[in-house]
């Protein structure tokens, strides 16, 4: 396998078995499943900032001292609730902030050709691919979480008719943030760059979101399951997800920016 290039070898040799129509069916049909299972931060953090709102209302009403008895009860009750959710939301996001810690130095390039190979395997062929990210290229994040995030992306392109997708890769260093990207952080990241030749994506995907808590917005499109599980990973991670349209050509590009390993920091 060259290094521009991806093989799809293993996903010939794996179909000879009778049951592997079953298992990329069972597993194309779960990916969507997960999919919203890893927006769970993001709605919990969305949620969370509501409820903050929420309650400091309930605080300067309660605190007015009001003399009716139903209103007083509806209050009382209101608060009580509106707190229990923010004690529910407060487990999500101890779990959740938990699994965060496992992160790891992830090499982006071979990253990238085995999610692109298990992409082959789970469609019984491989979405054409040309792969230039740098060898020793590594991110700071979480291995399978780093699959899962690329699967969804080339299901992604899959859903809006990609003809093929090309990867690069570079290291970036951010001096401060700035008004354009304030979400991106100061320090060294790692930027990987796909452009979905033949996909355009709707409008609704390719505006910008508020804030990372809100990609669940995402879903008022019918196919922005998958722009919003990816950018709910990266967001996760402390990075940065744009998508724009390909300068030049009926494509898409999107960036992804992710925290460097400390071995990328000479």
């Amino acid at each position: 396998m060259s290094e521009g290039t991806v093989s799809d070898d293993v996903p010939a040799r794996a179909s000879t078995s009778p049951d592997i129509p079953s298992v990329r069916a069972a597993l194309r049909n779960a990916l969507d499943g997960a999919a919203i299972g890893s927006l769970t931060s993001s709605v919990v953090h969305a949620g969370n900032n509501r409820l903050t709102v929420i309650l400091s209302c309930l605080d300067l009403l309660d605190a007015a001292g009001i003399d009716d008895e139903d209103l007083r009860l509806a209050i009382t009750l209101a608060t009580a609730a509106a707190q229990q959710l923010a004690a529910d939301f407060g487990r999500l996001l101890a779990g959740v902030r938990e699994q965060s810690t496992r992160a790891e130095a992830c090499d982006l390039q071979q990253a990238v050709h085995v999610a692109s190979r298990l992409d082959a395997f789970l469609h019984g062929a491989g979405l054409e691919c040309d792969v230039d990210v740098p060898t020793g290229l590594e991110a700071r994040v979480e291995h399978e979480r780093l699959l899962s995030a690329l699967l969804h992306l080339f299901l992604l392109a899959r859903r809006h008719g990609a003809r093929s997708v090309r990867i690069r890769g570079a290291s970036l260093d951010v001096a401060a943030r700035t008004p354009a990207q304030p979400a991106l952080s100061r320090g060294r990241h790692c930027r990987l760059v796909f452009e979905l030749s033949g996909a355009r994506l709707p409008d609704a995907l390719r505006r910008a979101t508020a804030e990372p808590g809100h990609v669940v917005e995402r879903l008022d499109e019918p196919h922005g399951l998958q722009l919003a599980t990816v950018e709910a990973f990266v967001h996760g991670v402390r990075g940065l997800v744009t998508v724009a349209d390909e300068p030049g050509s009926e494509g898409t590009r999107i960036d992804w920016y992710l925290p460097a390993s400390l071995n990328n920091a000479t």
